[in-house]
């Protein structure tokens, strides 16, 4: 199966997260929210599109998977919802970029941040096959990253229309 094609590159994962919380204003976001959905569409995207979404390694943190850059970011807000006003930045991402991401934050706005995060923790997941494999702190490889989402795809059956609408743009 062919992933949609984009000629996007890729981008901070500080702009995504923005985005991200800017897509969720009305919400009470946490620092764990932001960190699960950064990779979350970092996934999807990279299943798609054979694109990665964003511009650094995610790594197999003890309490799953991370964009570091993202955690230090928000850190201090600890487990309470993050109070800055996020910023419209969805004119720095690509056109497929921005839709993807925003189907996934739609079709995840209703999870809380554990259940975000207990879907990241499944059995041979990217997170844990690489803790597994090499020890907390690796870099979870983008080709399983993209693996596992293509799988996932292939789960659901015949493509979504969100996903053959963007993909034909």
């Amino acid at each position: 199966m062919k992933g949609a094609e984009t000629n996007a590159p890729s981008r901070s994962p500080q702009v995504v997260a923005e985005h991200i919380l800017w897509l969720r204003r009305s919400l009470k976001t946490t620092p764990m929210h932001v960190l699960k959905l950064v990779y979350l569409c970092h996934g999807w995207v990279l299943g798609l599109t054979d694109q990665p979404l964003v511009d650094e390694p995610v790594e197999a943190w003890r309490y799953g998977p991370v964009v570091p850059s993202v955690y230090r970011r928000y850190k201090s807000f600890g487990r309470d919802a993050i109070t800055t006003v996020p910023i419209d930045r969805s004119g720095m991402l690509g056109e497929q970029q921005r839709e993807f991401t925003a189907v996934v934050e739609e079709v995840y706005r209703d999870y809380s941040a554990l259940e975000l995060s207990s879907l990241t923790h499944q059995p041979d997941t990217p997170w844990d096959t690489t803790r597994r494999k090499y020890g907390i702190g690796a870099i979870i490889p983008n080709e399983l990253i993209r693996k596992h989402y293509r799988e996932l795809l292939g789960e659901i059956g015949p493509k979504p229309a969100w996903i053959v609408s963007s993909a034909a743009n």
